[in-house]
């Protein structure tokens, strides 16, 4: 697990004294990445955390308060890939590069990759 994945994941981040300036610009750039990849109406609450608010429920009780959270649901993801396909027209294959959007009702399991090697790759390294 990488320096960010373990900070991202388990709140263990660096003091800024103990980290380069390399090291201050790559998490710099890890967070903006990420907050490109959010959602505007996500954006929209989570940058108003630690605000405060008051919200009305619809027995008109009102709470005023500070927002600590909010809880938002996976309705999907997008994944980027390389699929070989054959074309019935040419009788060729091709290899397309393609967004595949998947929603999480068809997902059964997540595999996250931390490396890849060929056949021939681990042939030499197993000797």
């Amino acid at each position: 697990m990488s320096t960010h994945e373990e900070a991202l994941l388990h709140n263990k981040f660096t003091e800024f004294k103990k980290m380069s300036k390399k090291d201050i610009l790559e998490e710099c750039k890890m967070w903006r990445n990420i907050w490109g990849w959010i959602p505007s109406a996500i954006k929209y609450y989570v940058s108003r955390t630690g605000s405060q608010v008051g919200i009305s429920v619809r027995n008109y009780h009102r709470f005023v308060g500070v927002l600590l959270d909010t809880d938002w649901d996976l309705k999907g993801v997008e994944l980027g890939v390389w699929e070989k396909v054959y074309d019935q027209n040419d009788g060729k294959y091709y290899f397309e590069r393609k967004i595949i959007k998947l929603p999480t009702g068809q997902i059964i399991a997540f595999d996250w990759i931390k490396e890849r090697k060929t056949v021939e790759e681990m042939q030499q390294e197993l000797g």
